[in-house]
């Protein structure tokens, strides 16, 4: 039978799993998957990566996260939803949701977004809730019915068909009595049930290195109790055959999680430099930026200062083969607006010796690389190989390199 793991942790989940992108999709290759989300806790540091490997052993990616939520007021240590992105717009309200989970939380709390949050971000997004961490579990463990359903019903008014509850099966505490409620709450409101795995880590036998990450992260000794710890053996990648095992008495769970990985579609565009679009053409962007530069050169520089003159000319030249022109202008026109409303503007990073961007805005810093001789060193991350290794050898316009750089054409450097 196929199955789907929708609830998966990877070492972006810090200090809950030690799993990376690389290992999980080559397991799920093994186990002849071909479909993998990943769903780390309150983060999507691994996301990217994630994605960008998947089409190379066959497997197509789905993005969520396990954030981190409350009901009525912040926790200390707080139970959370599982939230599965469906397009770009649930991404983007992914975004808000994690980005609201750090920067609101309360003070030393650790991150988390309230269920009114949640409830505002709900297009584009699944929500899944069941497990043992969720913040439906502990109504259903006590038998809180009342409280069940109204949270429950909250969900659903904003999430509609794209509310789900998660049967995971790893063997917790309590999993027992927790499985034969949901399923009767699902009943009760007919709200779809899907198997998941909660997966931690790729093996059984990598169980205790799992319990020693829990423990560094829980402050406490390996065999010490503790809320956080998730202490059954059953978190690993299961195989399909083994999660038709674990579902034999209600296989229809796992047709259901097959059934849902299909909605999400969601894919990151090609991964390549995205900053604003101007509206103009590249040459249209490099003839303004060199106009800008022509116009606030002479208040920088004495018409005698030959060298800067150069300088200035050789870096535009590196600037517009690398079609930064509108880096550039983007972040001057940010500048300007910081300065005509006072705010402190400072310069730091690679571009900051770069005459262009530092003096004749200014953009970065006052200082001048030409009276100073700095390196050049611009566009950081233009994963350009040569230009890489221009920017280690503190190129200026009179250096040998200079002369075999003007043989390099913009075809070359874009294939490097």
């Amino acid at each position: 039978m196929d199955f789907v793991h929708l609830h998966v942790h990877s070492d972006g989940s810090l200090l809950d799993s030690a799993c990376t992108p690389e290992s999980l999709l080559a397991q799920a290759r093994m186990l002849q998957m071909t479909t993998l989300a990943l769903t780390d806790s309150n983060a999507l540091y691994r996301a990217a990566e994630f994605f960008r490997l998947a089409p190379s052993f066959g497997i197509r990616p789905i993005l969520g996260t396990e954030l981190s939520a409350y009901v009525d007021e912040p926790d200390l240590f707080p139970a959370g939803v599982l939230l599965l992105v469906e397009n770009e717009t649930g991404y983007a309200n992914l975004l808000r949701l994690i980005n609201a989970a750090h920067l609101d939380r309360p003070p030393l709390h650790p991150p988390q977004v309230s269920l009114g949050q949640i409830l505002s971000c709900a297009e584009g997004l699944h929500l899944l809730l069941g497990n043992r961490d969720s913040i439906l579990a502990p109504y259903l463990l006590a038998e809180h019915w009342l409280e069940a359903r109204a949270l429950t019903t909250s969900l659903r008014e904003s999430f509609g068909d794209r509310l789900h509850l998660e049967l995971n099966g790893c063997g917790d505490p309590g999993e027992t009595s927790l499985s034969r409620n949901l399923l009767l709450l699902a009943e009760a409101l007919d709200i779809p049930l899907v198997a998941g795995g909660d997966v931690h880590y790729l093996k059984p036998e990598d169980q205790p290195l799992h319990e020693i990450l829990s423990s560094v992260r829980t402050l406490t000794r390996l065999g010490q109790p503790h809320r956080a710890k998730k202490a059954c053996p059953r978190r690993h990648l299961r195989s399909p055959q083994e999660m038709a095992q674990d579902f034999a008495w209600k296989p229809e769970l796992l047709r259901n999680a097959c059934a849902l990985a299909d909605r999400l579609r969601f894919s990151f565009p090609p991964f390549s430099l995205r900053l604003p679009h101007s509206g103009r053409t590249t040459e249209q962007e490099n003839a303004l930026l060199r106009r800008v530069c022509a116009e606030r050169f002479p208040s920088r520089y004495l018409e005698s200062d030959v060298g800067a003159g150069e300088r200035l000319e050789f870096e535009l030249g590196w600037i517009e083969r690398l079609g930064y022109a509108g880096y550039f202008l983007l972040v001057f026109d940010l500048v300007e607006e910081a300065k005509r409303r006072s705010i402190a503007v400072f310069g730091r990073g690679s571009a900051a010796s770069v005459s262009a961007g530092a003096r004749p805005f200014p953009v970065y810093t006052s200082v001048s690389p030409a009276t100073h001789g700095f390196v050049l060193s611009i566009c950081p991350s233009a994963g350009v190989g040569f230009f890489s290794f221009i920017r280690s050898m503190n190129m200026t316009p009179g250096s040998p390199l200079r002369q075999a750089e003007s043989t390099m054409s913009s075809n070359t450097l874009r294939a490097e």
